[in-house]
């Protein structure tokens, strides 16, 4: 097979390949099962494949520029070419690696909560080669920094223990930290009530809600609790001296949760029913109490041993394709 079908071959399979990982990250994203088993060998096959024929091109170009003349003048050009084919095979062999030997997932963590990792995760996928590193890590606390009336920044205090003694990390957005080969990432963030509910004098309810925050800028989700029906409950940051929520608000001053229950027993479904923190209200039947207030955090975790591979490939084929194209006529 001679050099130009060898390019050409590469060429197909490059296209193959981003094909496949537009449907199968981008398109069809989270899969699990045996689905997912399937995309991550034909994944691994499509990288081999491509890191084979393009090292083949690569191989071609080389022997073909060491069987000149000596007498022949230095083609930089022809040496760009060759460089930068060399840093797209190294991208491809560190894309393998993080396949065969990486891993992601997410795990959502309440403040004032610790987890054991992996066994804890959500929406794990892995490399079949990739080992865990188990340890525990909890979120220490989280806090909004204030720029005018927005949040400027959410710096969280990370925790993570391997043996007696935690060992302290501080994330911030676009900041993320690393420990033991796993990067922690930040996702988004929320509010959780504590609400203790009582049925007739006696405690039939006393835990952390966590509410989901929308794009509206509402906090509120939908539980459904056994024996006591279907919630929806709201967080409101601040409360006016009136007892209305305030608009847009972020930082928790003066908090409040908003209640509504439907699906009791007579039938009826309640109004929103609005319960300053430390007080205690009746809703419907219940009698609710709203206790305190924390955050909870949602983390993106993974482990990327390709990338020091990529990083490398990225930079032996930027500057490849800086030669080829700064020197062209040489």
């Amino acid at each position: 097979m001679t050099g130009k079908k060898y390019i050409n071959t590469a060429f197909v399979l490059m296209l193959a390949l981003l094909c496949w990982i537009m449907t199968r990250f981008y398109l069809l994203p989270g899969q699990n099962g045996s689905g997912s088993l399937f995309a991550t060998v034909l994944t691994d096959v499509l990288l081999f494949g491509l890191a084979v024929s393009m090292t083949v091109c690569t191989l071609i170009r080389v022997s073909a520029r060491l069987r000149k003349p000596s007498g022949n003048s230095f083609n930089a050009a022809g040496w760009g070419s060759v460089v930068f084919h060399t840093g797209m095979v190294v991208i491809l062999f560190g894309f393998a690696v993080s396949s065969l030997f990486g891993m992601r997932g997410s795990v959502m963590i309440p403040e004032g909560v610790a987890i054991k990792f992996p066994a804890e995760m959500e929406n794990l996928e892995k490399g079949p080669l990739h080992v865990f590193e188990e340890y525990t890590v909890g979120l220490k606390k989280l806090e909004l920094v204030r720029d005018d009336n927005i949040v400027g920044q959410v710096r969280s205090d990370l925790d993570f223990f391997t043996g007696t003694f935690p060992n302290r990390r501080v994330m911030e957005i676009n900041r993320p930290v690393k420990f033991m080969g796993y990067y922690w990432r930040s996702m988004n963030w929320g509010y959780s009530v504590r609400l203790q509910v009582k049925k007739q004098g006696k405690l039939v309810l006393d835990d952390f809600l966590n509410i989901a925050t929308h794009r509206d800028g509402v906090y509120y989700d939908r539980f459904s609790i056994p024996d006591l029906g279907e919630w929806e409950v709201r967080f409101y940051p601040d409360i006016s001296p009136g007892g209305r929520p305030v608009q847009n608000a972020v930082f928790p001053v003066k908090p409040a949760t908003g209640i509504k229950i439907s699906g009791q027993q007579d039938g009826k479904n309640s109004t929103e029913t609005i319960i300053r923190q430390g007080q205690s209200k009746k809703v419907g039947k219940f009698e609710v109490k709203f206790v305190e207030h924390r955050f909870w955090e949602k983390f993106d975790v993974s482990s990327d041993p390709g990338e020091i591979f990529i990083y490398l490939g990225s930079i032996l084929a930027v500057a490849g394709l800086f030669v080829r194209v700064f020197f062209r006529n040489g």
